[in-house]
């Protein structure tokens, strides 16, 4: 009974913590769908280009040993959907630009996306991503370039390969990181999950006896 009642207190605890809203826009088969994929699922795949957007959560655990649960928006990148992807990337802590490092058009519109950017979210943590690394051999865009442009902007800059899976969960985790901790994006009252819940069992097992 009081092990039903202490997994009940668990769940009740976990429905506080709203979720830290990520979003991951770009232009059209950079391979946003494949690194959400990659991180949330450890997966690689073919992939349909996505409609509109769809989101995915996961749970990261800070250095602090906080957990922050994430909800990341994957948009789509062709033409007739870039109107509406600034509804998707309203209110996110975190926007993630992805370009392919083999197409310099992609690049090219990674850096409109950080320009439109500019004038609807200046509050989230920008990081730009430059995709496909393990086709170095065939790059189009140098990662001094890259690196360049992203520090002009104030973004952080990776590159990845989620077909490999390198450097992936690096990007969400040092996004995690750096969104400032509070009530909505961590435990009850600023309190991890775990401390929260070792407390209320203890006061109901001093009260049950």
């Amino acid at each position: 009974m009081k092990e039903n009642q202490f997994i009940n207190q668990k769940k009740d605890i976990l429905n506080l913590r709203k979720s830290t809203k990520l979003c991951i826009i770009g232009d059209s088969n950079v391979g946003k769908t494949s690194i959400i994929k990659r991180y949330v699922d450890n997966s690689f795949g073919q992939t349909e280009p996505s409609i509109g957007a769809c989101n995915h959560k996961r749970v990261v655990k800070l250095s602090s040993g906080e957990e922050m649960d994430l909800e990341i928006w994957d948009t789509a990148g062709q033409e007739r959907f870039k109107s509406i992807v600034p509804m998707y990337y309203k209110g996110s802590k975190g926007i993630i630009i992805v370009f392919d490092i083999t197409n310099t058009a992609s690049f090219d519109g990674a850096k409109t996306w950080v320009k439109d950017l500019s004038s609807h979210n200046n509050t989230a943590i920008l990081s730009l991503v430059g995709n496909k690394c393990d086709l170095s051999d065939i790059r189009t865009v140098s990662f001094e370039n890259a690196k360049i442009f992203a520090n002009q902007n104030n973004l952080l800059y990776f590159e990845t390969s989620a077909k490999e899976g390198s450097n992936v969960s690096e990007i969400f985790f040092t996004i995690a990181e750096k969104i400032p901790r509070n009530k909505d994006t961590t435990g009850a009252k600023g309190l991890k999950v775990d401390e929260v819940t070792m407390k209320q069992r203890k006061n109901n097992y001093c009260c049950n006896n």
